[in-house]
C-alpha cells in the first residue's frame, strides 16, 4: 500500500513553529502509513518551485501552518490557494493549522474546519503538549480513512464464472443514517462544559451533533452545518463566560430562520460559567432557558425535556 503523503505549507518566518510541529508530526509516521513533507526537505540545485508544485499536486493531505506571516507572503498564500483549489475529502484533505491569531477567519481557507478542533490557535494553548496531542489525533482520523479508502480501491473483485443480472443497489434510506437530536450551537472557547454535557446527553440515549465528534478536519464546514439543520429537529444554544464566537453567531442565525420555518425548538442553555445578566440575542431573550448555574429543577432532566418532548 502507498505512503499518504502529507504536504505542509508554511512562510519562512514561522520555519521555528515548523520544526515543532515536524517533532510532534514524526509520532504519525512511525504510527502509520503516512509520509511528512515540505519545502525544507528540497536539496540544493533542485528547481524549489517545481518540486513544491509537484508534491502540492500529490498529496493527499494538505496542511497550512496559518499565521499572519502566511496571510501577509504572497508566495505562501499563492500556494495555500493552489491547495484550497484541490480540497476535495476523501481523497484529499486542506486543513489550517492554527499557529497564531492572524485574521484567518476572512481569508480564502475560512470554510474548513481547523486544528486544533477547539479553534484555539497554539501559541494561546497553556499546554502546548496538549495542542499537539489534539492536532495529531485530527490527522489521525483523515489518515485512518484515507486508509481504509486506499485498501478498498486495491481489493480486486472477484472475477464471476457466470454473468448473473443484479438488482439496482437502492439508495441508503433515512433509517440507515445516522440519527441526531439536537445540535449543540456553542463558543469553542466552552467547548470542555459543552462536551461534558454532551456525554451526559448520550448516557441518556439522546443523541447529540457536536462538530468535534462528527465533523473531520479539512471539511467545508458550513456545508455540513447547513444539512444537519436540515435534518436535526431541535437545538441547544449554549452561553458561557465567553460570549458568542463568529461561528457562534452564524450557527444562531441559520437555525433561527431554518426552526422558525420548521417549528422546532431552539433551547437558550446557560453554562455554569455563564454571568449572571447574560446578554441574549434578541430571539433569544423570550425563551424560557435551561440553567446549569443552578442545581434545582435539574438541568439537565430539562434540557433532555426540552429536546424530546413535542409541543402539543
Amino acid at each position: 500500500m502507498d505512503k499518504i503523503e502529507t504536504f505542509i505549507t508554511f512562510a519562512r518566518e514561522d520555519t521555528d513553529h515548523l520544526k515543532e510541529l515536524q517533532t510532534q508530526l514524526k509520532v504519525l509516521e512511525r504510527q502509520g502509513n503516512v509520509t511528512i513533507w515540505d519545502a525544507g526537505q528540497i536539496y540544493a540545485g533542485v528547481d524549489w518551485k517545481e518540486e513544491v508544485n509537484k508534491h502540492l499536486q500529490s498529496a493527499s493531505i494538505i496542511l497550512l501552518l496559518v499565521s499572519a506571516n502566511l496571510i501577509a507572503s504572497d508566495e505562501a498564500y499563492h500556494f495555500a490557494k493552489q491547495a484550497v483549489a484541490r480540497n476535495a475529502p476523501p481523497n484529499v484533505y486542506v486543513v489550517p493549522i492554527l499557529l497564531h491569531e492572524s485574521g484567518w477567519g476572512y481569508s480564502i481557507f475560512s470554510h474548513l474546519n481547523p486544528l486544533p478542533d477547539n479553534r484555539k490557535p497554539i501559541s494561546s494553548w497553556q499546554n502546548r503538549h496538549a495542542a499537539y496531542d489534539n492536532i495529531r489525533n485530527g490527522l489521525k482520523k483523515i489518515i485512518t480513512q484515507q486508509d481504509a479508502l486506499s485498501s478498498n480501491k486495491q481489493t480486486p473483485s472477484p472475477i464471476p464464472t457466470t454473468i448473473t443480472p443484479q438488482p439496482p443497489i437502492p439508495s441508503p434510506s433515512p433509517a440507515t443514517q445516522k440519527h441526531f437530536d439536537v445540535f449543540l450551537c456553542h463558543n469553542s472557547k466552552d467547548k470542555l462544559e459543552v462536551k461534558k454535557i454532551a456525554q451526559q446527553l448520550k448516557d441518556h440515549g439522546v443523541v447529540p451533533w457536536l462538530d468535534e465528534w462528527e465533523l473531520l478536519p479539512g471539511r467545508p464546514w458550513q456545508r455540513t452545518l447547513e444539512r444537519q439543520i436540515g435534518a436535526i429537529k431541535s437545538a441547544a444554544v449554549f452561553i458561557g463566560a465567553s460570549g458568542f464566537g463568529p461561528w457562534h453567531n452564524m450557527e444562531m442565525e441559520a437555525f433561527l430562520r431554518e426552526f422558525t420555518k420548521r417549528h422546532c425548538p431552539v433551547i437558550p442553555v446557560m453554562l455554569s460559567t455563564a454571568p449572571d445578566e447574560p446578554q441574549l440575542p434578541i430571539f433569544l431573550s423570550g425563551m424560557g432557558w435551561v440553567d446549569f448555574r443552578k442545581n434545582e429543577p435539574d438541568p439537565l432532566q430539562q434540557l433532555i425535556k426540552g429536546i424530546t418532548e413535542e409541543e402539543e
